[in-house]
């Protein structure tokens, strides 16, 4: 409606809002860092930002007046009303941020430690690892007669310790049958090769049949 107005000339055109980029360079030159050393994805830059942005507009856009307490008053500030995944996003962007600042100078390293961690207990009774027999049990409650889709997920995530979200982008593409390899495109974007075993490659195989 206000882009109507304004081309029938009922309004005059509103200003265009400034590009936190813009108003901020070194945020620009945070984003070019990040995807050449970091490998970076744009749209987790683009998240990382919305709270990098809250972070300059508190404590200023002069890295050298950050300290420990300022930092850490931020994220714990911020973080109050939220729920921990959300804390979690605010303090690993503040980190992300800080990592660059450091790396080039504008920051002194252990700023990164300042943030401290968010303790959650919502699922304090659920053990970090399985042991090797219950892992047996998943594979064997999995057979390729019935469910082959999931003893192919299952064998690539305990056998190979892929990440879930690795193995929902594999591709045939990533299967090097001949040479029996996996290619893993990683959190950094770097390519990985493992692999492929019989028991993995022939549960793969079923699935596909």
């Amino acid at each position: 409606m206000i882009q109507y107005f304004e081309k029938a000339g009922l309004i005059s055109p509103l200003p265009k809002p400034i590009k936190p980029i813009e108003q901020w360079p070194l945020l620009a030159e945070w984003r070019s860092w990040s995807r050449t050393h970091r490998g970076t994805a744009n749209s987790a830059l683009d998240n990382y930002q919305r709270r990098i942005v809250h972070l300059i507009e508190e404590l200023g856009d002069d890295p050298r007046a950050y300290d420990a307490a300022s930092i850490r008053d931020f994220v714990l500030k911020r973080a109050a009303p939220h729920s921990r995944g959300y804390a979690q996003t605010i303090a690993v962007s503040v980190r992300a941020y800080l990592r660059f600042l450091s790396a080039t100078g504008r920051c002194g390293p252990e700023l990164r430690y300042a943030i401290p961690p968010f303790a959650s207990w919502q699922l304090s009774t659920v053990p970090r690892h399985l042991h090797g027999d219950d892992v047996q049990r998943v594979i064997s409650a999995c057979p390729a007669e019935t469910h082959p889709r999931d003893r192919a997920v299952v064998l690539l995530l305990a056998r190979l310790g892929l990440r879930a979200g690795e193995v929902a982008n594999l591709k045939l593409i990533d299967i090097d049958w001949k040479e029996s390899r996996l290619a893993i495109s990683g959190k950094s974007r770097r390519v990985d090769r493992l692999p492929l075993t019989q028991e993995i490659g022939d549960a793969i195989l079923d699935y596909l049949r």
